[in-house]
Formats: C-alpha cells, sequence, structure tokens
C-alpha cells in the first residue's frame, strides 16, 4: 500500500463526510504539473506533484473536485502524446477472426460431422457445444485472474492466442481434414475459443494502456476488422463454391496463420511496459476486489451501457435475419413490386457491410472526440432497433448501422475512460469487470431472440418469385 501515492497532498484532513485536501488548485499550472508527471511514465506521481506544486490559500478541495478541474483531462491530453504503434492493429485480428469463423461457419461444422437438422436430439447436442464458446467467453472475463493467476497479462495474450490456434487446428484437421466425426471435438473447439476471447481482450488492453491512447486506437480497430474479414471475406469467398470442403478448411487455417502473425508482432514490435500490481497475481486480484470501491464507481455508467448495448446487439442483428428468412427481400415492405425486391444474399452482403462500417468508424471517432456519457449513446440503439423491427429492409440497414455504431462508440469511449480515470494498477480489473458485465447483456439478448421473433413475424412479401 506504501507504493501507492495519494492523489492528494501531505497535508490531509479527515471528517466524518469525506476525506479532503488542504490544497489550492490552479487550473492550468496544476494541469501542466500532473502532465510533466504522466510524460515521465508516473500518472500517480503526476497528480501528487500537482496538488504539491499549488499554494495553500485555506481553501479546501477535495479529490472529487480536483478531477474536475482537470486532472482527467491532464491525463487524457498526456496520453495522446505518446507515440502510436499501429503494428497493435494486428494484434485482436487472429483471436477475432477466429471468434468470427467459431461464430458464422458453425454451420459447416454440424454438416461434417454428420449431423442433419431433422436429427432434433444431436441438433440439440450440437447447438450445446457450440454455446461453451459464449459460456467459455463469459466466464473468463474474470476467470483468468484465476486460473491464469500465476502468468503476467502479457503472458495471457501469448495464451490466447494458444487457444484459439489449438480449437482452429482441431477444427481444421480433425473435422475437416481427418473427418472425425465426433461431437467432443465441437466441445473442446469451441470451448478453447470461449477461453481465447475471455481471457485475450481485457489482458491486451491493459498490456497496451501505458503506450498512450494513439496505439490503443488502432488495437480498438483491429476487433471488428478481424471480426468483419470472416464475416464477410468468407460469405464472399463460399458464394461461388458453398460445399467445397478445402474452402471452408482454408477459413480456419487462415485464423491460425493470423494468430501466429499476431504473436509474433506482440513479441517483436510492442513494448512491454509492466505496470506493478496491475492483475500480475492472485494477491493482487484478491486487493483489488476488496478495493472495488475505487475502481467500481468509475466504470458503472460505462458497464450499464455496454450490458444494454451488447443486449441490443445480439437481440436486434439476431431477430433481423429472422425477420428477412426468405430467399428474396422486398425492400419497401410486403407490397414492394418486383423490381425493388432483392435475393437473400445481397440483403446479407449489405448488413455485414453496414454492420462493420458502424463498429470500425465509432471507435475512430471516439478517439477524435471529446469523451461523453456513454448512456448517450444508447438512443442511437434504440433508434436502430426501431427501424430493424419496421420489416421494411431499407430501414432495416441504417438500423443495423446505428446499433454497430453505438456498440463501437461505446467500446472506444470506455476504453479511453478507464484509461483516464482508473489507477495504473487498477486497469485489468477494471476492463475484467466491465467486460463481463457487458457480456450478461450479449446472453440476455441471445436468450430473447426466440421470444421477439414470435412476436414481429416474417416479412410478407406479395410479389416475390415463388422459387
Amino acid at each position: 500500500r506504501a507504493a501507492r501515492p495519494a492523489l492528494c497532498c501531505a497535508s490531509r484532513t479527515r471528517s466524518a463526510s469525506t476525506t479532503s485536501c488542504q490544497c489550492r488548485s490552479r487550473r492550468g499550472g496544476d494541469a501542466m504539473a500532473q502532465v510533466d508527471g504522466l510524460l515521465a511514465g508516473d500518472a500517480e506521481a503526476g497528480r501528487h506533484r500537482a496538488h504539491s506544486a499549488s499554494l495553500n490559500d485555506g481553501r479546501v478541495v477535495t479529490d472529487k473536485e480536483a478531477r474536475k478541474e482537470g486532472f482527467e483531462n491532464a491525463q487524457d491530453e498526456a496520453a495522446f502524446e505518446k507515440p502510436a504503434y499501429r503494428a497493435a492493429m494486428i494484434l485482436p485480428l487472429g483471436i477475432f477472426m477466429g471468434y468470427a469463423s467459431l461464430n458464422a461457419l458453425q454451420r459447416k461444422v454440424k454438416m461434417r460431422i454428420g449431423i442433419s437438422d431433422d436429427d432434433k436430439d444431436a441438433s440439440y447436442l450440437f447447438s450445446f457445444a457450440v454455446s461453451f464458446l459464449y459460456i467459455g467467453n463469459l466466464c473468463f472475463r474474470l476467470l483468468h485472474n484465476v486460473l491464469f493467476a500465476a502468468l503476467l497479462p502479457r503472458q495471457r495474450v501469448y495464451l490466447s492466442y494458444c487457444c484459439m490456434t489449438l480449437a482452429m487446428s482441431i477444427i481444421a484437421f480433425g473435422i475437416f481434414a481427418l473427418h472425425i466425426q465426433s461431437i467432443a471435438l465441437v466441445f473442446v473447439a469451441y470451448a478453447l475459443g470461449g477461453v481465447a476471447v475471455g481471457s485475450f481482450e481485457a489482458n491486451l488492453l491493459s498490456c497496451i494502456s501505458p503506450l498512450g491512447h494513439n496505439t490503443k486506437t488502432w488495437a480498438v480497430l483491429g476487433i471488428p476488422i478481424g471480426y468483419n474479414i470472416i464475416n464477410i471475406g468468407s460469405f464472399v469467398m463460399l458464394a461461388a463454391s458453398p460445399d467445397d470442403i478445402f474452402l471452408q478448411m482454408d477459413q480456419y487455417l487462415f485464423v491460425i496463420i493470423g494468430c501466429i502473425i499476431g504473436a509474433v508482432t506482440f513479441h517483436d514490435r510492442i513494448p512491454d511496459q509492466k505496470v506493478a500490481g496491475n492483475g500480475d497475481s492472485f494477491g493482487a486480484f484478491v486487493r483489488d476486489v476488496k478495493d472495488f470501491r475505487e475502481w467500481l464507481p468509475i466504470i458503472k455508467w460505462n458497464s450499464l451501457a455496454l450490458m444494454c448495448d451488447m443486449c441490443g446487439v445480439a437481440l436486434f442483428s439476431g431477430v433481423m435475419m429472422y425477420i428477412f428468412d426468405n430467399d428474396y427481400v422486398p425492400l419497401f415492405g410486403a407490397n414492394t413490386s418486383a423490381s425493388w425486391i432483392i435475393s437473400h444474399n445481397a440483403f446479407l452482403a449489405v448488413t455485414n457491410l453496414c454492420t462493420s462500417l458502424g463498429d470500425i468508424t465509432s471507435r475512430k471517432i471516439m478517439y477524435l472526440m471529446k469523451p461523453i456519457n456513454p448512456l448517450w449513446f444508447l438512443l442511437l440503439t434504440a433508434g436502430g432497433a426501431m427501424c430493424c423491427l419496421s420489416k421494411i429492409a431499407i430501414l432495416a440497414w441504417p438500423g443495423i448501422f446505428l446499433v454497430f455504431f453505438a456498440n463501437g462508440s461505446i467500446y472506444a469511449n470506455t476504453t479511453r475512460h478507464i484509461d483516464a480515470w482508473t489507477r495504473k494498477d487498477q486497469t485489468l480489473i477494471s476492463l475484467s469487470a466491465w467486460l463481463f458485465l457487458g457480456d450478461i447483456g450479449s446472453v440476455t439478448g441471445s436468450n430473447l431472440v426466440a421470444h421477439v421473433k414470435v412476436w414481429t413475424g416474417p416479412v410478407g412479401c406479395t410479389h416475390c418469385p415463388t422459387s
């Protein structure tokens, strides 16, 4: 505890209601003093010097007031002064290409192990095996702090690459190349994928936090790019030959290569800047849990925003697929004329493009504009939801764009907020808890899809071709 400098100067008085400092805070000089400390790599010492540099005129300034008077802005602005490591965009590609493969190509795996849609019992067991991806992801948002406590956050990133590589190898070689028709392989592969995604994200963001906002901007951009390389790319590649086994297997091999490149890039191009006490032991995790009053209030609105947003992402993107689930999609509703009817594949192609554009552009914009309360972005989610449920395809595209724009905005806004507000040795626990709470929303939304689709029903089409 002695290694953590206090936010206030040594002249501290404690009353029954609040802890305060006998300091005078001057906006310009104090902020600049803090920036000096930040650029030297010590945020807490910067704050300490900022308080100590002011003259004591008898005014009582609480920690909360001090933050309002520029300390967050000073830390936020100082983070932009650090050089950008653009190679950080490569780091999430392999993991999130793997996540997309496990999502988008699961039907190919089901067919390869010989399970037909008519076999209800086997289909249910397969769905249960696939759910291990989401169960593992949710659990290991926090469990990596316990089960992998002996590893440093940087080492957990390498372990995540290994888990995803092993998951892809089981599917590519075991199921597709050797044609082993065992549901056990699906359980193992999807569980490993869940462990990889759940452990990777918080640890990677924590490792690159000391490198500043410019580097983190590239890293958070890599997440949707990696996902959509498979989500859109596999759709394009398999359009001409959807039953080509070798082409399906190549998707998983491509992910393996992405994971290897990501691990090598992380080792060779991204500096290792350790932060003592930041998730480097089980004791550090226990300490951070006990100190939840220090970091949880900082992320409470961000966690609520992500939870609601992820519920919307899972719910409305899933329901929209049921609404427009015919071979042909009328752009302007059930009575659309034949000239404004497109194929289902064309509709999906534009839908995937809108989701990727919304998620990618918003993450960059959030690092260019001043941070705001993330709950405001839920207005975009609500507006997008109404468009998606309207049963008008031409409105569903901007609707899904808004839903994913809100998702990317909340994500980037929060990663920037955590870097500016939390203590450096509490970055990992803050990120882990925030992502865990967000995944609760995702799981909730996924479970609501079956009920909401019954309420909405599919869109009709008077002039659609019969075949």
